[in-house]
């Protein structure tokens, strides 16, 4: 019998840094607030992920390109919420259920563009670090030569906002998504380009400089098809990424697919995988990397005819591990292959969770009866394809729900499993901003 609890908060889960000891599986830490942060245990070939983390200074893999915003602390949840192009930097007091703008101005109103709270432009960027909260905003007045964007920074109480550093780069390289990790901030963007009169989709891998903001164009490709956003894992010294350029058809969707590795400590790149031209069934791939020999490729976007594959990169050679028998999407987690497919109705969406052989650990039916009781109006819900994350003994689900009466409400579900085999506790995290 799965159980109910309903929180609500104002948030929109992201990617977040979880403070615990290095070396260590990531889990909620102390109060925030600690402006000290340590240097990470060196890196020893054949580590994996989990002994080489450092919450302290690593990104935290669980929430990797999941394009929802959530940092969280021991004392509260922060978000950031968009409408129209114009975002609100909100928190979400744990003890006390207050919840607000993070602007720590009096007797500010929040509707204009000197709130601490505003956010210009819709990017997926929102970070901890040093007990400061970053984040990436629209440029209000864009100079020569620059990009559309710089790096803020704000304190947990909403005060002291700051412009931590201009983005000068390329426009076609301006970042939608901003990870720190170890002292820099990656990102990748995705714009339409032509080039020499043939249009397509430019791929940018790019970071900045923590302290100085000092750019770095790490990977530049035009002519990409399909959906080819970056993906990233951080992995203490390296940062993993793939893209994938794919050709779609009315009935099928192959992909080209490139996996490289960045040695942050060296600023060099090294190709590990590129597959045969429209090769690999799918498109928009993930990755997740338990070690350096241990590396797992799957579509986020299967190709629609046939159920979705992960494989494992061996040797330079790209293996297939097992296939799933039903059709959906699929993301990779710490210790799960998460597959979904929404129903034809629009009412529910079925969810199975493996590990990385192929065993199944838990499926069942995410029905919109679990978000009634919170939304009694609802309508629909439509499961997010690039926003499931966490790990195998606790999942997010960034699912959008239709209201009757409100629109469009952005929730977020989490699945607790106590026990393999049983049903999961649900809790119902969803926006009532706004």
């Amino acid at each position: 019998m799965q159980k109910f609890s309903y929180l609500i908060i104002a948030l929109l889960l992201l990617p977040c840094l979880f403070l615990s000891a290095c070396g260590k599986a990531p889990s909620d830490g102390p109060s925030a607030g600690a402006s000290s942060i340590p240097s990470p245990a060196p890196y020893v070939p054949g580590m994996t992920w989990h002994e080489v983390f450092c919450a302290d200074t690593d990104f935290d893999n669980r929430f990797v390109n999941s394009q929802t915003n959530l940092v969280t602390t021991a004392d509260a949840y922060y978000t950031i919420r968009y409408d129209s192009g114009v975002g609100y930097l909100y928190y979400y007091d744990r003890a006390t259920g207050e919840s607000g703008p993070l602007c720590g101005k009096p007797e500010c109103m929040h509707d204009v563009d000197s709130c601490n709270a505003r956010v210009m432009g819709r990017r997926d960027s929102l970070n901890l670090a040093g007990g400061r909260l970053y984040f990436e905003t629209d440029k209000t007045n864009r100079g020569p030569g620059l990009s559309m964007c710089d790096c803020l920074s704000v304190a947990l109480d909403g005060t002291d906002r700051r412009l931590e550093f201009e983005m000068p780069c390329e426009w076609e390289n301006g970042p939608w998504c901003l990870y720190y990790h170890r002292g820099k901030f990656y990102g990748a963007s995705m714009p339409d380009r032509v080039v020499d009169g043939v249009p397509g989709k430019h791929v940018g891998v790019t970071s900045w400089d923590a302290k100085t903001g000092e750019y770095k164009l790490i990977l530049a490709r035009d002519g990409c098809g399909g959906y080819p956003a970056a993906r990233f894992f951080f992995f203490g010294k390296y940062v993993y990424f793939c893209f994938a350029s794919a050709k779609l058809t009315e009935s099928a969707c192959f992909s080209t697919l490139e996996i490289y590795r960045w040695d942050a400590e060296a600023e060099a790149l090294e190709t590990l995988y590129v597959s045969g031209e429209y090769e690999l069934p799918g498109e928009a791939f993930t990755l997740w990397v338990e070690s350096e020999n241990e590396i797992y490729i799957a579509p986020t976007i299967p190709e629609p005819s046939e159920p979705p594959a992960v494989y494992r990169l061996e040797n330079g050679e790209l293996c297939e591990v097992f296939r799933f028998t039903g059709l959906g999407s699929v993301c990779l987690r710490d210790g799960a292959v998460i597959r979904c497919l929404g129903s034809d109705d629009g009412r529910s969406f079925e969810t199975q969770l493996t590990d990385y052989e192929g065993n199944t650990l838990y499926r069942g039916v995410i029905d919109i009866s679990l978000f009634e009781a919170a939304i009694p109006d609802a309508v629909s819900v439509v499961f997010s394809n690039n926003s499931v994350f966490g790990d195998s003994s606790t999942l997010y689900y960034s699912c959008v729900v239709t209201s009757a009466g409100r629109g469009r409400i952005d929730c977020i579900l989490r699945l607790d499993f106590a026990q393999p085999g049983q049903e999961p506790e649900v809790t119902l995290l969803f926006a009532d901003i706004g």
